[in-house]
């Protein structure tokens, strides 16, 4: 096993859950390892936090910067970082004392990408797996991997462990223009470069749902920025597609439905004027095409197709 490896996690605002986020990064079986706190110009005291942690313990490193939001971060992370391999927590987030060597207990080569579970966790409820894999998988590339992977669709940059020589011999850098799906928009784009896939199974990764989610309060955003990252996301599946043209087309259309086509749907909902209604629904209908070929509503979603046809008959009467 190779156990070297760069944590980074981007903190802005966690407050009480910063200390058990780095309390869990302190109890990892693997102690080979640097761990990268980015204070994302945090306002509650969390940079305090961080560099107490970092005065404790020679392997913690806080970069202090204006807040800039989540990708800018993370990408500020990985350029300080030393490491051969990098991986990702949230600030508000815990791991599994074995997080670490799950990850790296694969022995992983150079271009390799390794996948591990995670739950989705809330105060005072039972955990619920997101989703996990039961048994250890290896594949050249996504058209290799089970039918039922949805490799797609998980693109978290927790619970994954990337080649830092990678990323930085390629430029890859994660969006900076949205910050919704920039996560997953790095992701395809590592898929696309990677030489190797490693699916493990275990959940050592806890993602956890707070009643007032305080460190990820945002203003409400404006429709076209939904629609920009709808744009970019919609396009990133296409190309990571096309990259791979012996995936399964029905995984291609269910990620696309659940995410890029999901977000058209949701600038529909958002738009608070009848001007931005039909600057967003003018959008939707010129990649009608797209909807149709791509959107495969699920059981409990098909109130988002009627969304699609209410948001078609406005566009053309605008026209009309």
């Amino acid at each position: 096993m190779n156990p070297s490896c760069s944590i980074i996690v981007p903190v802005y605002n966690p407050g009480l859950r910063l200390a058990p986020c780095i309390d869990s990064i302190l109890a990892q079986t693997v102690r080979d390892w640097e761990l990268i706190l980015v204070d994302d110009g945090c306002t509650d005291g969390s940079g305090a936090v961080c560099d107490a942690y970092a005065a404790k313990d020679a392997r913690i490193r806080v970069l202090h910067t204006p807040n800039s939001g989540p990708g800018a971060a993370r990408n500020t992370g990985m350029d300080a970082a030393r490491r051969p391999w990098l991986c990702f927590m949230d600030a508000d987030d815990t791991a599994d004392p074995d997080y670490l060597e799950t990850l790296l207990g694969t022995d992983p080569v150079p271009g390799d990408l390794v996948v591990t579970g995670m739950t989705d966790e809330s105060p005072g409820k039972a955990s619920r797996v997101r989703y996990a894999f039961p048994s250890r998988v290896t594949a050249a590339d996504i058209t290799l991997l089970p039918s039922d992977t949805r490799i797609l669709e998980i693109g978290y940059p927790v619970a994954k462990l990337f080649d830092a020589g990678l990323i930085h011999s390629s430029g890859l850098r994660i969006e900076t223009r949205i910050r919704l799906h920039e996560d997953h928009i790095f992701f395809l784009q590592y898929l696309r470069l990677c030489r190797r896939i490693l699916l493990v199974p275990g959940t050592p990764y806890h993602y956890w749902h707070h009643p007032d989610e305080g460190s990820l309060t945002r203003a409400p955003k404006p429709v076209e920025e939904i629609l920009k990252e709808a744009r970019m996301l919609t396009a990133e599946m296409l190309e990571t597609a096309a990259h791979f043209p012996g995936y399964p087309e029905k995984a291609l259309c269910e990620a696309i439905s659940l995410y890029g086509l999901a977000d058209y749907i949701k600038a529909l909902r958002r738009a608070s004027t009848r001007e931005e209604y039909r600057k967003a629904a003018q959008e939707v209908y010129e990649n009608r095409q797209l909807f149709f070929s791509r959107f495969r509503p699920r059981k409990g979603i098909l109130h988002k197709w009627m969304d699609l046809m209410r948001a078609f008959r406005t566009a053309r009467n605008t026209k009309s």
